[in-house]
């Protein structure tokens, strides 16, 4: 069942063609309460590329194949897949192979999740709750390999945290110190509000309630409180303008923790360019442009409180599972209690009692069954499990990054109807006496079977085989909503932020570009030898673009260069300012290189014009403006509208959103007029400046629809 014993960087370690050798590997493939996972949009086979334009494909695919994979694994991957259609009598309607592609990859991440609970439990250690010193044959001298949390955005950060990801199943990052003290003071006082006391317990249960399904129509999704006989959970949601729900659980250092652990979250997905998980994920921290219909979150921020003080032997309440989520974000805490499957090593590891790990600081990513979903298989969902010893407490706080619900995967199959396919129930009715907060499910012992989820995927099709009408968007811009929210997220990203205005969104972010970057930078744009004078849209509807006095600057584009210190820095920057868009990089036009010499000037304009809806990519979301240099006079861009006034500082950079929020459609966005802006004449020296725009969808050819 495991012929590779290093499943990575081979995300498909059974090569063999034939999808599923033993019909139930694991004699108890579903002691996973939740299980699932996802994989990368790869390139379709024209014909089916073609069908899943045609249903609203919005994702632009990636390469069917893993990279590395052998060939002979390659054909037996491919055969595996064509294994699972039906007899040719069965055969469904031209309109459902979209649908039916999208539910055998579905299909796919419940094969992969029991093959990999069923490799975690040949463990040397398969029953750690009967000992109270639980997972003796651990490492104790496990080093973490730690990922800075500022590395996040720089091209060495991003390579460490895929490798990770793609071959452990995990990631640690590493708090700079302010977030660290705020996680900690959260700690404290949910444990001092909570848990530390049997009052405290009480009045939990009193004030803030039994876990409820959020409405009518979300049964399987709580709020509220879980409590059993040494565990208690508080499932957290929020409404569309972040505030806590149940409100009763409203907690300022809570708030501040969500924020944290949401902006991580939003930093290493926007890293692992994964276009389809950015599309379908719901907001990480509570940021929202479009809501649920009913306007509460899908995403999770769970307390958890473990108590092994009372009855025997070590708590394992929650045993080897995975997530139905995109990512599952857990701060470390003083009582090591999360473990982890390692299949590089084979072998179950505890980060949080390894030599140098930061119970303040550290936080364990756990890719889930969506990412795993959406990345076909390259970052394979983590099988975990918390054990606490006897006699100890832990109380955790994991953000579960879920699927926004009005999203459709691979543009066809709705979030909950994949989700329900990727839930199952516990065979085993005792080995868990907390009631399962999953949403979304439906328990259904059937489901443990991969052809049953494909037939639950697809549920919420019409008769015709197409999806319900949607005004579901390839991807939803987050909207902030305060001072605190905006800085938070942005500071991450440069020195210092300066939030100019909240609505529309301006920040001036110093500290953006180092010293050695705009130095090589502007090497680059002095080689360039595509200079020309600066064009604008014309004013007749035709959208071309014509030279007119308004913009007098020269322009050239810059993509990349042919030596590495230049290429690294083009890439490293791109990728910055792509995550100030909160967009993949794949919806960013190439850098434009602008020169503003004396006199030279660009009059107010606005950098979206409705008519930019008509082209493939739409029209141009938002724009992050980098400033190389500052030795010149003047030059100021300015918001005559906002009162806006900002002069420019090497290193520093310029990010606004130019359209009306909320945004409800790729091709529908009105420019807001508010953002009207200027460069201001240049008085002496030369003023050069980088542009990146951020398109709703891929640039230049969007979702490859036949639009004009």
């Amino acid at each position: 069942p495991n012929p590779n014993p290093n499943p990575k960087p081979n995300p498909n370690p059974n090569p063999n063609p034939n999808p599923n050798p033993n019909p139930n590997p694991n004699p108890n493939p579903r002691a996973n309460t939740n299980p699932g996972g996802s994989a990368m949009a790869r390139r379709a086979p024209p014909m089916l590329l073609l069908l899943g334009v045609l249903a609203g494909w919005a994702v632009r695919p990636a390469p069917l194949l893993a990279t590395g994979l052998p060939v002979n694994a390659q054909r037996g991957y491919l055969a595996s897949l064509s294994s699972l259609a039906p007899e040719p009598s069965l055969a469904p309607a031209p309109s459902l192979a979209p649908a039916r592609h999208a539910a055998e990859r579905v299909a796919g991440v419940v094969r992969r999740v029991q093959r990999d609970i069923a490799l975690a439990g040949r463990n040397p250690d398969p029953n750690p709750s009967s000992n109270p010193n639980p997972s003796p044959n651990l490492n104790p001298n496990l080093e973490l390999d730690v990922i800075d949390e500022a590395a996040l955005h720089t091209e060495a950060g991003v390579a460490a945290l895929r490798r990770a990801l793609s071959q452990r199943r995990h990631a640690i990052v590493r708090l700079g110190a302010a977030d660290g003290q705020a996680l900690r003071r959260c700690k404290t006082a949910v444990a001092e509000r909570f848990f530390d006391t049997a009052e405290a317990r009480a009045a939990l249960a009193r004030d803030v309630g039994p876990a409820t399904p959020v409405s009518a129509d979300r049964p399987k999704e709580y709020t509220g409180v879980f409590a059993g006989e040494r565990s208690t959970f508080l499932e957290l949601r929020y409404d569309v303008r972040g505030g806590v729900l149940p409100q009763a659980a409203a907690c300022a250092e809570l708030d501040l923790a969500r924020l944290v652990l949401g902006d991580v979250a939003s930093a290493a997905l926007s890293g692992l360019e994964c276009p389809e998980a950015l599309t379908l994920v719901d907001s990480p921290s509570g940021a929202r442009q479009k809501p649920n219909a009913d306007g509460v979150s899908s995403t999770v921020h769970r307390v958890c409180f473990y108590d092994a003080r009372r009855g025997e032997g070590a708590n394992d309440e929650l045993g080897a599972h995975t997530d139905t989520t995109f990512m599952t974000m857990i701060p470390f805490t003083e009582i090591a209690g999360i473990e982890v499957f390692d299949p590089s090593q084979n072998a179950w590891i505890r980060p949080e009692a390894a030599a140098g790990a930061d119970a303040d600081r550290d936080l364990l990513l756990l890719p889930g069954e969506l990412l795993d979903l959406a990345s076909d298989g390259e970052y394979g969902a983590a099988v975990h499990r918390v054990i606490v010893a006897q006699g100890q407490r832990r109380v955790s706080m994991p953000l579960l990054l879920r699927g926004a619900r009005e999203m459709r995967f691979g543009g066809v199959l709705p979030m909950p109807a994949v989700w329900a396919a990727l839930q199952a129930p516990n065979p085993n009715p005792n080995a868990n006496p907390i009631p399962s907060p999953n949403p979304i499910a439906n328990p259904n012992p059937q489901t443990s079977n991969p052809d049953d989820a494909i037939e639950r995927a697809m549920e919420g099709l019409c008769e015709d085989g197409n999806p319900p009408s949607t005004s579901a968007r390839p991807y939803i811009v987050p909207l902030r909503h305060s001072l605190d929210e905006i800085g938070h997220f942005y500071s991450r990203l440069c020195r210092y932020v300066d939030v100019l205005s909240v609505d529309p969104l301006v920040v001036y972010m110093r500290g953006f570009v180092d010293d050695d970057s705009c130095a090589t930078l502007l090497q680059e744009a002095k080689r360039l030898d595509s200079w020309s004078r600066s064009s604008v849209i014309s004013q007749d509807g035709e959208n071309r673009f014509e030279v007119d006095p308004v913009r007098t600057s020269s322009t050239a584009w810059l993509q990349t260069s042919d030596n590495a210190r230049g290429k690294a820095a083009i890439a490293s920057l791109a990728r910055r300012a792509a995550a100030a868009a909160e967009l993949p990089l794949d919806h960013a036009e190439n850098f434009q290189c602008a020169s503003y010499r004396r006199g030279e000037q660009y009059k107010p304009h606005t950098d979206h014009v409705n008519d930019f809806n008509k082209l493939a990519p739409g029209g141009r979301v938002s724009t992050c403006i980098m400033y190389l240099n500052d030795d010149f006079e003047g030059g100021a861009t300015t918001f005559p509208q906002l009162g806006i006034s900002v002069k420019p500082e090497k290193g520093a950079a310029l990010f606004f959103q130019n359209v009306q929020t909320p945004v409800v459609g790729p091709f529908n966005m009105k420019v807001d007029k508010r953002t009207v802006h200027c460069g201001e004449p240049v008085v002496s020296g030369t003023k050069t400046i980088l542009t990146k725009w951020f398109h709703p969808v891929p640039f230049p050819h969007g979702p490859n629809l036949p639009k004009e």
